[in-house]
């Protein structure tokens, strides 16, 4: 007679709450943590920074360059790392100016990107930007520019606001 024995591990939570609630935000945090496994308290305690920095860089990915972020862990079968975060205010797009150059400047069918996340006001989303930039680069290679020069990539962030702001 065969007798085996499973243990169980249980699987570590992540509970990201949002103040207030953002879904985009939310699953991107999520998304760049990934699964915690079976990690313990402990464990989940020492990753809790790291967890922590790994959020702050997700929410700069959609715009959010100073949110505040609190981390906490319950223990039990099923230990959570919960993270509180307040993401602040976005950074909006001040001067915005896409342009293709050169040759492929002249071909009516060479198109350059036109987003409404991409427009003066819009919330900085680093995944639209490289979008764009990705669709200039595969069209330059679609149509024999492969000598391009990379597009001049120049996003900068500064705290102080698009617009003047009144009581």
């Amino acid at each position: 007679m065969l007798i085996t024995s499973c243990a169980a591990l249980a699987q570590s939570e992540l509970d990201v709450r949002i103040k207030p609630s953002n879904d985009e935000l939310k699953a991107n945090i999520e998304g760049y943590i990934g699964s915690l496994g079976d990690r313990d308290e402990a464990a989940l305690l020492r990753f809790s920074r790291g967890a922590e920095e790994q959020a702050r860089k997700a929410a700069q990915a959609l715009g959010y360059y100073q949110p505040q972020i609190d981390s906490d862990v319950k223990g039990g079968k099923s230990p959570r790392l919960i993270l509180t975060i307040d993401p602040g205010e976005p950074v909006h797009l001040r001067n915005v100016t896409i342009r293709v150059d050169g040759p492929a400047a002249t071909l009516k069918s060479f198109h350059v990107p036109k987003s409404h996340a991409l427009q003066t006001g819009a919330v900085l989303n680093h995944g639209q930007y490289e979008d764009a930039k990705r669709l200039i680069q595969n069209q330059a290679s679609r149509y024999g520019f492969l000598a391009a020069v990379s597009p001049v990539r120049n996003c900068r962030s500064t705290r102080e606001p698009a617009w003047p702001i009144s009581n």
